[in-house]
């Protein structure tokens, strides 16, 4: 949906924090229905970059470490007392 000014509501939400513009057919949803939307289109660009961390993170775990690899030889890498 489209307001008034060429804006989508999820853009209107997201630079306006009121919700007294909000279209009536939703303001009708449960309390509950209205926060998890209103936190969605908040948070839309966070979730998203959240997500491909996770992608890329799942990567790395197919990655395998040689059984011999040798950790202090790695630059920057810390080392700890026993």
């Amino acid at each position: 949906m489209i307001s008034g000014r060429g804006v989508s509501w999820g853009d209107h939400v997201r630079r306006d924090l009121s919700t007294g513009s909000l279209p009536p057919a939703f303001l009708t949803e449960t309390p509950e229905v209205q926060a998890e939307v209103l936190y969605r289109i908040r948070y839309r660009g966070y979730l998203e970059r959240e997500g491909r961390i996770v992608e890329r993170m799942a990567g790395l775990e197919r990655v395998r470490i040689p059984p011999d690899f040798d950790f202090l030889q790695v630059r920057g890498c810390a080392r700890r007392a026993p």
